[in-house]
């Protein structure tokens, strides 16, 4: 999906993004405005993508410092189902990486 395409009245996506890149670009695109617990989930998710992969929504809230359900927020803020759909767009990141790694060996 294009981090453009598919978006309410109000900004926020009703698809969300299929790729790490496409979150980005939504993110980036000022388009929706954050409180800082979201901000400081978002910081933590391109800073470190594994983490977002394969850690719980727990873990995640821990290494983040919020709670739960603002991470689960931060999901639904981007389209996303529940987290575990936003985490399976961290894992075809790593994934996609990982086969263009191997490609260059």
């Amino acid at each position: 999906m294009d981090a453009h395409s598919s978006q309410t009245t109000n900004g926020y996506p009703v698809e969300p993004p299929d790729s790490v890149e496409g979150l980005k670009a939504l993110v980036v695109s000022r388009r929706l405005e954050f409180p800082e617990r979201m901000r400081q989930i978002g910081m933590y998710a391109f800073q470190h993508p594994h983490q977002m992969a394969f850690m719980t929504i727990q873990e995640i809230a821990r290494a983040t410092g919020t709670s739960a359900s603002s991470v689960h927020r931060f999901a639904k803020t981007f389209g996303f189902d529940d987290y575990t759909a936003l985490r399976r767009v961290f894992q075809k990141h790593i994934a996609l990486t990982a086969r263009e790694n191997d490609g260059r060996a």
